[in-house]
């Protein structure tokens, strides 16, 4: 019966304060936060405007039990206009959001050029690639009445992602050229490194295209038929679009592409009866490669 008492006196007591807190609040104005974009009535509302910056008023509430309006009153405590309860902020909750920080500490100023970004991140992409090549520009070299052939390539390159659009990357390859003569087997080797850059296009649908473009030099680059053998050195130039497919072991890059090949014949076994030493060789395809993702 004692602590059923001391209950009923607690409630009470807590009944009897939140009324008397009210009824001081409804008395007189309190210091609130009213929202930029907050829309403000003339008393009769027949004039309206929008508050162009948050600011503080002195405010009471149309109804202390559901406001439904807050009444802003002016410095001297008269009512001057009225708005919406949901435009209302306290103070304190502007205050509790604040940044906080040590204000005796000392900041060094960072330059424009200085980041807090230690971690370098780049890819890795090994892929194989098919390839029908044109090949009628060593006819006069080889022989060969045959027009295409087919080029098989394997690629390794490492891309650094930028925030510039723009992606820089190195390439590596190694391709093979063969096809047959009438007489003989006729096949092409090549090694090439160089620089490339990457170019992210607009998302379509799903499809997110890259744009590749790159040029090669030829670190070594030979041919062979029958007893005779051929050195070369070689440019290339590469124009590309791909997309990343992501699957659950990570993800895929699929490329469709036109590659141009420049031969300069360096050296050679086979007796020639012209004077040309340059060659050029045009390809399209596509390559299948899987991307490694790092951080340093």
């Amino acid at each position: 019966m004692m602590i059923r008492s001391l209950l009923f006196c607690l409630l009470f007591l807590k009944f009897s304060a939140t009324s008397w807190a009210s009824d001081s609040d409804d008395s007189e104005p309190v210091l609130k936060l009213i929202k930029a974009g907050a829309k403000i009535y003339s008393l009769d509302e027949s004039e309206q405007f929008l508050l162009d910056e948050t600011r503080y008023f002195y405010v009471t509430y149309d109804d202390p039990e559901k406001p439904t309006f807050v009444n802003l009153h002016s410095n001297d405590k008269k009512i001057i206009y009225k708005t919406a309860y949901k435009n209302l902020n306290d103070v304190d909750d502007v205050i509790n959001i604040e940044p906080k920080f040590e204000a005796k500490n000392l900041y060094k100023k960072q330059t424009r050029f200085q980041s807090d970004d230690k971690t370098f991140h780049f890819n890795f992409l090994p892929s194989i690639s098919y390839e029908s090549t044109d090949i009628s520009g060593l006819s006069e070299l080889y022989g060969s009445e045959l027009s295409t052939a087919n080029a098989n390539r394997f690629s390794l390159k490492a891309v650094v992602p930028s925030s510039l659009g723009i992606d820089f990357g190195l390439a590596m390859n190694y391709q093979t050229l063969y096809w047959e003569n009438e007489s003989e087997e006729v096949k092409l080797n090549s090694v090439n490194a160089g620089p490339y850059i990457q170019i992210p296009l607009k998302e379509w649908s799903h499809f997110k295209p890259v744009i590749t473009l790159g040029a090669e030099l030829s670190l070594s680059s030979s041919g062979k038929s029958g007893i005779y053998s051929e050195d070369f050195s070689t440019t290339v130039w590469h124009l590309g679009i791909s997309d990343t497919f992501n699957s659950k072991i990570g993800p895929f890059v699929a490329e469709v592409f036109y590659r141009r090949q420049e031969l300069i014949l360096e050296k050679t076994t086979r007796p020639i009866t012209n004077n040309s030493k340059e060659f050029n060789l045009s390809s399209i395809g596509f390559s299948f490669g899987y991307r490694w993702d790092y951080q340093l």
